[in-house]
């Protein structure tokens, strides 16, 4: 097409028209751009079909007014080209999301609670797809659009594996296998973007990339000045993605999984704990679907996780939160009042319960008869009124 001056124009390469079949997308730059374009072409549009899209305005502009002849052709905020939704701002993926998820939930009303593994397979078809939607074209620059996204990941764990508010945010990713929406997020932007890296000059997304760099450069917004932005929200010490940008694949997404783990006191549970590798010495894994959430039996599943992930109603849990705080040495078993009630003294040496001790295995046929003897130990436990010093 013949060049104009309010052409788009992305690393030396003019943009002014995008077409599939009779599907026609006009770019310019000014209203005078767009109006003359059509009018130079002779261009025959239905009008009906035909909706203008306008971005970038301040709120004291005057949208200009379009027509086909003398009839006004309509101002649309969203619309779809080619399977691509065109928009100014994305705020359904959330509650689309979140649907889905209830959804989720609901399903189990007819069918039973699924184990954590089953759910994730509805989680990954379902609810993933609109928590990662687009994520490689809007890097996550700004809090107020991924953070809901984040709420509807942490709910929904928070939901299959039965924790309350006040439980710690990172087991509902090591012990899952759930990637944090964030870093998955920016993984994804990062494999987009090492793909645009491997484009030649000459195609349109290479030309749009490094459009984008030149304004990065000058400190002017961009999509290049978003993706660093985005990584340093990560909080995990990444240094800014250089024009010159390396192998994305090299950071270390877990180092704050690994690290926190390692810090909680209340995951004492976990510290070095360590997994099986084929062919390798066991190690720790950051990210797992644990051997202990294959249990079926649902209320045994429940007191297994709430013993590992401390989120039981036993005394030294319970009054660690009162105010004043209770002395540890004070928290003493409701059941034989000898030692502190812990977990460990519950299911192990607490001569006032009735249970054979069982040792916490690493397989599933033992995490069963664990999680089963867990849940009988809790309920002998919570038959009887907490002791308060």
């Amino acid at each position: 097409m013949p060049p104009d001056k309010d052409d788009v124009v992305l690393g030396g390469v003019a943009m002014d028209m995008l077409a599939q079949a009779d599907d026609t997308l006009l770019l310019s730059l000014s209203a005078r751009g767009l109006q003359l374009w059509c009018l130079s072409h002779f261009i025959v549009v239905n009008r009906l079909k035909t909706v203008i899209m306008v971005y970038g305005l301040s709120p004291s502009s005057v949208v200009p007014e379009f027509t086909v002849g003398e009839a006004p052709i309509h101002l649309s905020t969203s619309e779809r080209y080619v399977g691509v939704t065109f928009q100014s701002q994305n705020n359904e993926g959330s509650e689309a999301a979140r649907y889905s998820g209830h959804c989720i939930m609901g399903l189990q009303d007819k069918t039973g609670r699924q184990t954590p593994t089953q759910v994730k397979l509805l989680y990954n078809a379902r609810v993933d797809c609109y928590l990662t939607h687009a994520c490689e074209i809007m890097p996550d620059a700004m809090d107020t659009y991924v953070e809901p996204l984040i709420d509807v990941q942490k709910r929904f764990w928070h939901r299959v594996l039965r924790l309350g508010r006040r439980s710690m945010i990172t087991p509902l990713h090591s012990e899952t296998d759930v990637i944090p929406l964030r870093p998955r997020r920016f993984l994804i932007l990062l494999g987009y973007l090492k793909y645009l890296l491997s484009k030649d000059g000459d195609k349109y997304a290479r030309a749009a990339l490094e459009n984008s760099r030149s304004l990065a450069v000058m400190g002017k917004s961009s999509w290049f000045k978003d993706v660093n932005i985005a990584g340093s929200r990560l909080k995990f010490g990444l240094e800014p993605i250089p024009l010159d940008v390396s192998d994305p694949e090299t950071i270390d997404d877990y180092r704050k999984i690994l690290t926190e783990i390692g810090d909680s006191r209340k995951l004492y549970l976990l510290h070095d704990r360590k997994e099986p590798k084929k062919g390798k010495a066991p190690g720790p894994v950051a990210l797992k679907m644990r051997i202990y959430l294959e249990v079926t039996t649902p209320k045994h599943r429940d007191a297994l996780v709430s013993i590992v992930l401390s989120t039981h109603n036993l005394a030294v849990e319970r009054l660690r939160r009162t105010t004043p705080a209770t002395e540890r040495e004070n928290i003493l078993c409701r059941m034989c009042m000898a030692d502190v009630e812990t977990p460990e003294h519950i299911l192990f040496r607490c001569i006032g319960n009735e249970n054979s001790d069982e040792e916490l295995g690493a397989d599933e046929e033992n995490a069963r008869v664990t999680a089963k003897y867990c849940y009988r130990a809790l309920k002998n436990v919570y038959k009887i009124p907490m002791y308060r010093p």
